[in-house]
């Protein structure tokens, strides 16, 4: 008789035990679901910080990165040589031309349609308006992934080739748009997203 009131406590026991495992396993699981990122209209550029990290500086004064895909997940930079002579608003033009353009090496693959258009570059201190064509909208194959890459190759090659600038607006045709294509607002100005980079 003892002996089953010892087996019906240790049951008991263990079965209370387990219950506290699986609710601690289900408190943390409910924890890191709320913690992440929902897919959608994502904006890093509160995530970065105001300095930024010293590597992503043009390796000389004459020369610049501009970024490409090599994965179509990332970005990752092609240095050219761009002349420490020219004036920010110069210098910004010559970034877009080359990043319209493609890159010069097989390696990389272009992030922006060829047939897109410089239509104005505006700067205000350490912010900068640059204008589209539409066809940066109607031309842009893909998903979110290609938005992305697509929005952040223009805005981190300028702002981390231009000193001084902080912030970047885009327009298309002039205007702001809600959407880029289907998902990532660029209603706003944007600042630099270091997470896409790899080298």
């Amino acid at each position: 008789m003892k002996k089953g009131r010892v087996i019906v406590r240790f049951l008991i026991i263990l079965g209370s035990f387990l219950l506290i495992i699986s609710g601690a396993i289900l408190f943390f699981i409910f924890q890191f679901s709320k913690s992440r990122i929902p897919e959608g209209n994502l904006d890093f550029s509160r995530f970065i910080g105001e300095k930024l990290p010293s590597r992503e500086a043009p390796v000389s004064p004459d020369t610049a990165r501009v970024f490409f895909t090599t994965d179509g997940r990332s970005l990752s930079p092609e240095i050219f040589p761009l002349s420490s002579d020219l004036t920010p608003y110069q210098r910004v033009e010559g970034l877009l031309k080359r990043l319209i353009t493609g890159p010069a090496s097989k390696y990389f693959e272009p992030t922006i349609p060829l047939n897109v258009k410089i239509l104005g570059i505006f700067i205000d201190e350490d912010d900068i308006t640059l204008d589209f064509s539409g066809e940066l909208k109607t031309s842009l194959q893909g998903g979110v992934t290609q938005e992305l890459l697509t929005i952040y190759s223009i805005v981190n090659t300028v702002a981390l080739n231009v000193e001084g600038i902080r912030r970047v607006q885009i327009l298309i045709d002039g205007k702001t748009t809600p959407l880029l294509s289907r998902e990532i607002d660029i209603e706003k100005p944007l600042m630099t997203n270091l997470n896409l980079i790899r080298y």
